[in-house]
């Protein structure tokens, strides 16, 4: 193995070619008196590059793949500028850009589809381009806007989310169109994340730039399990010197701190951030939270190589809240916490362009978390304490081809090693000892206004040690169990296929054909305690992609999903000998249909911008050869927001609604008997954001502003037992001090 990465990096550092990048810097002015314009997008679209001018107007672009490239600026209130600029291989090129007034908006900018060359050299990550219409992106500013302070507090406007929230151990799922078991896997800067569910909802927004999201099951570059979707986060940089310090306080004695600083020196950047963030949760349930994230980004470019390291440690306290009814008794009557809560997150990518048609990147990511877990059951007066440490690494190496007319193909080698001395949470106490290998193999090939898409990944996974398979009988016998050594699991796989075609510049229709298997999420059990069957998926993705006019936006997307053995819980939990409680898991037979809308417009002119999004699914479960309604799935998620600015103030309007469903987990037997399931879900929740924008000097500005949520007081429930806390304020500001 050490052979073997020294053979990775060698090659990675030392392949150079005679193939130089290109440079380009300038300024955007305003034609009328040569003020610098702000915040304009710069795009280079033939080779799907793009930046914004920073508030003295500049902009630059790195590692430009060709020579000639065709920039376009927009920005709202002015009339966009296209030119075809040849560049110099020898300096970098400095132009001066002025802008007339006009009546071209600018919202989001999107990129024809179908470009030969779209930074799949530099991000030989991103997923096929015949998934167009089933990406979603969040920016930095739709986080601010949104008021989120953690990862999934920023997922909350995507097309068909559904955002689970209890007090349990794993406190939010995210899941999309309702795809679960397993949820959509995360990626950081493009490197995949293999335990990482119990982390997203303590990862600061404060060092987030964008999230990408793909919702279609056919995600496979960053992801091992991608037929749920992907997650990808990708943490921020800088393009000049800054200082940035953020504060709030609201409701339940919640409260938020952040200070960063960032600078780019040459050809390297860096930013360092930390924050502190807690609340005391709601009244007599148990939910105080102290928690502080730190967190730093490198970055280094040259005319060939690009080095882009992350570092992310969490650290605090999280009690568990307490469920109220109808959950069971059994587990109101426990008072559990993490003390500390401790997890460290660390990766780098270094990207070689060896030449034009040539490129290859490495990835290394580590993760180790150590929180200590406390239990005190009342009843019994016994308190449990245990580390539910673990640790993980990855190796990720994938070579980027031009073959010219054969197309552009990316083929990929993935190493993990998972390492639980101790297992986890429900296995505490039998070792973890799991290897991952996965192959990939890409290609893509353009003719005019049409391409073409394929890709296969084949994964395998090697238990050295597990001790949470072959378990019959009951639930508590598990630690006496003997656990699996020196075994291959059978190997997954993922396929997908898709076309895309150009009606015109404006338009596009894209169609993806995807399908695999997926393995257990290593110790599930089936309610006859063994291990249940692998799942298998095959999913259609059908999309129209129309974009008028800049800063307008319209996306129609239908989806079939269907689920062979599918994975889902069965409703049913086991108690261990020590007390902790396992839901158990079963197969069936499932299926999905489902169309998605979504707008993005600017409106009033330069002073407000609507977005929307609505889905509408049809999820089905097959029992004793019917098909019936899956009622443990919502129908319609949907959100409506308005952004509003007017000279200094801002007004940000969310509302978000998410269709009844209903379930069994965590609800007592007695319960179920006079009532049925649990009713969730069937709640709209309005969030409002005023703000407003003042100087503080030259260079420096800063905004102070209220942040209310669920504003009709609804305290609806996601999952049985965790009911919402009803309507909350929050007060805070925000500086920008360089």
């Amino acid at each position: 193995m050490k052979f073997l990465l020294s053979l990775l990096l060698t090659l990675l550092i030392f392949s150079v070619s005679a193939q130089n990048n290109y440079r380009l810097k300038g300024k955007v002015l305003n034609k009328e008196d040569n003020s610098p314009v702000v915040d304009a997008s710069v795009v280079l679209s033939n080779c799907n590059m793009g930046t914004s001018t920073d508030k003295n107007g500049y902009f630059s672009f790195e590692q430009i793949p060709q020579k000639r490239v065709t920039v376009k600026i927009t920005i709202v209130g002015f009339e966009s500028k296209t030119m075809a600029i040849e560049l110099d291989q020898r300096s970098t090129l400095s132009i001066d850009v002025r802008l007339t007034k006009g009546n071209r908006e600018l919202g989001e900018v999107e990129i024809s589809a179908v470009k030969k060359d779209r930074s799949l050299f530099q991000e030989p990550e991103q997923e096929p381009l015949s998934l167009l219409t089933q990406k979603s992106i969040v920016t930095s500013d739709d986080i601010e806007n949104l008021g989120a302070l953690t990862l999934v507090d920023a997922l909350k406007t995507i097309p068909g989310g559904w955002v689970e929230t209890r007090g349990r151990k794993v406190k939010q799922f995210v899941s999309f169109r309702g795809m679960k078991y397993p949820y959509p896997s995360y990626s950081i800067n493009g490197i995949w994340q293999k335990e990482f569910h119990e982390s997203p909802y303590f990862f600061s927004s404060s060092n987030i730039e964008s999230i990408e999201v793909i919702r279609s099951s056919a995600a496979l570059l960053k992801s091992l399990n991608g037929l749920t979707g992907v997650i990808d986060v990708k943490t921020k940089g800088v393009e000049k010197e800054t200082l940035e310090l953020t504060g709030r306080y609201g409701s339940l004695d919640s409260y938020q701190s952040s200070l960063s600083y960032g600078n780019k020196i040459n050809q390297f950047d860096y930013r360092v951030n930390g924050t502190l963030w807690g609340t005391n949760g709601q009244d007599d349930r148990n939910g105080k939270e102290r928690l502080g994230n730190i967190s730093t980004e490198l970055n280094w470019t040259s005319e060939k190589l690009r080095v882009k390291g992350y570092l992310n440690y969490i650290n605090g306290e999280r009690q568990l809240e307490i469920p109220v009814e109808p959950a069971d008794a059994k587990f109101s009557n426990r008072r559990e916490k993490y003390d500390p809560l401790s997890s460290l997150l660390m990766g780098v990518k270094l990207n070689l362009r060896h030449s034009e048609r040539y490129a290859s990147e490495l990835q290394i990511g580590y993760a180790a978390r150590n929180p200590k877990y406390q239990s005190y059951d009342i009843k019994k007066d016994k308190t449990t304490e245990y580390r539910e440490k673990d640790s993980e690494v990855t190796f990720n190496f994938i070579e980027t081809i031009d073959l010219e007319d054969m197309g552009i193909w990316r083929l990929g080698a993935l190493y993990n090693y998972w390492y639980a001395p101790e297992g986890k949470r429900f296995y505490y106490g039998n070792k973890a000892s799991v290897h991952t290998v996965s192959g990939i193999l890409t290609g893509e090939k353009h003719w005019n206004d049409f391409m073409w898409d394929a890709g296969i990944r084949v994964t395998r996974e090697y238990y050295e040690d597990w001790g949470g398979f072959s378990i019959e009988g009951s639930g508590g016998k598990f630690k006496s169990v003997a656990g699996i050594e020196d075994q291959w699991q059978p190997a997954t796989v993922q396929t997908t296929t898709g076309v895309i075609y150009s009606l015109n510049e404006d338009s596009q229709v894209a169609l993806n054909l995807s399908g695999g298997s997926i393995a257990p999420r290593s110790g599930a059990l089936n309610n006859d305690g063994e291990k249940p069957d692998s799942e298998k998926r095959l999913n259609i993705d059908l999309g129209y992609s129309y974009h008028p006019w800049t800063g307008t936006a319209f996306k129609l997307s239908l989806f079939s999903n269907r689920r062979y053995d599918a994975i889902g819980y069965s409703g049913k939990t086991i108690e261990q000998a020590d007390g902790l409680i396992m839901e158990l898991y079963k197969n069936s037979e499932k299926r999905n249909l489902g169309v998605e809308c979504e707008f993005k417009g600017n409106l009033i002119k330069k002073y407000a911008q609507l977005f929307a999004n609505v889905t509408y699914m049809n999820p089905q479960e097959k029992v004793e050869s019917e098909w019936i309604d899956d009622e443990e799935t919502p129908n319609v998620l949907g959100n409506v927001g308005i952004n509003s600015e007017i000279q200094k103030f801002e007004m940000n309007f969310l509302l978000n609604f998410t269709g009844k469903y209903e379930n069994d987990r965590f609800v007592s037997k007695q319960w179920i008997a006079e009532n049925g399931k649990a009713p969730l879900g069937d709640f709209t929740d309005v969030q409002l954001k005023v703000a407003y924008n003042f100087d503080l000097g030259r260079q420096q500005h800063g905004k102070i502003f209220i942040e209310s949520f669920n504003l009709l007081d609804k305290k609806y429930q996601t999952v049985a037992g965790f009911p919402n806390a009803g309507i909350q304020f929050r007060t805070g500001f925000k500086l920008n001090l360089m």
